[in-house]
């Protein structure tokens, strides 16, 4: 069996907005081939509109 190569998910500066505010100002992070990662934070904070 060949073994793949995967890019990882890099999301750098990234601001969102939801319902005309701005919940996330900026957000970098890398998530790397193969792992299983989660955000967590307080209600409201923007979780759910980065991953949107």
């Amino acid at each position: 069996m060949n073994k793949q190569e995967h890019e990882p998910l890099l999301v750098q500066h990234l601001p969102k907005s939801f319902h005309g505010v701005r919940r996330v100002e900026e957000i970098t992070f890398t998530v790397g081939a193969g792992r299983i990662t989660g955000l967590l934070g307080l209600n409201g904070a923007g979780k759910t509109p980065a991953i949107r």
